[in-house]
């Protein structure tokens, strides 16, 4: 990990590559070697997500400017697998979206699928909550899609009992506390549905919590592979 930290400290934040970043930290291929070391760790830690807060910020501006469509491929998400395993056979109507970032790509992606259903995000980043109001407000869903600025350990337990599904972006932290506090406090029956990166462990807390209400990444990408008799596509550097 100290020989990989020092390789990419000598690139500027912007100029780190996304993509080799994974590729070199991926527990299955390049990654699987690397040596602990907690300092290490760390810093890299912060710089996949300076290099994945970079590509946010890129989708956001791209959208406000007028630009063309952001490729989500660039980015660790599939849309449409979410949107298969959650949003759709579900009938989600309000969701939060805890990590929602400056462009919530699956969160618009489904938006413009469901015309009845709403969401409010909220992130720990002030620029993140401006950004995605902009880009609610220029893609004409600022009436259902709402950002704020917010902590998910820090919500009100009132407010959770207002939703009937929950969203966690693959980054947030601590993913699996903030899953049991949203148990404790949703109405019943109110599904889960928590991003996790099985290639990046070291990077991205995994779901550790089983219960049928909580969808992880690991559970959606199983039922897509029992109905389609294939694993959905990973992200290059994602791959398992």
């Amino acid at each position: 990990m100290k020989r990989l930290l020092a390789k990419y400290e000598r690139v500027a934040p912007h100029a780190r590559d996304y993509t080799a970043l994974l590729r070199d930290t991926n527990v299955f291929g390049a990654g699987r070697d690397l040596e602990w070391d907690e300092d290490a760790r760390q810093k890299l830690a912060v710089m996949l997500a300076e290099a994945e807060a970079q590509h946010d910020l890129t989708a956001a501006w791209q959208c406000l400017s007028g630009g063309p469509a952001y490729d989500v491929n660039a980015m660790k998400v599939s849309c449409e697998l979410e949107y298969w395993a959650f949003f759709e056979p579900h009938h989600v109507r309000r969701m939060l979206y805890i990590g929602s970032g400056a462009y919530p790509h699956i969160a618009l992606y489904a938006l413009a699928r469901l015309p009845e259903l709403q969401i409010d995000g909220v992130d720990m980043t002030p620029h993140c909550t401006v950004l995605c109001s902009a880009v609610a407000a220029r893609l004409r869903f600022a009436e259902r899609l709402r950002a704020r600025t917010a902590r998910g350990e820090d919500l009100d337990p009132d407010s959770i009992h207002s939703y009937d599904a929950f969203f966690l972006s693959s980054a947030v932290r601590p993913k699996n506390a903030i899953i049991e506090f949203l148990l404790r406090h949703r109405r019943p029956h109110a599904l889960i549905y928590a991003r996790e990166d099985q290639a990046h462990p070291h990077f991205y807390e995994p779901v550790e919590i089983e219960h049928p209400d909580v969808f992880s990444a690991r559970r959606a990408r199983a039922l897509w592979q029992t109905a389609k008799g294939e694993l959905p596509p990973l992200p290059e550097g994602c791959e398992l």
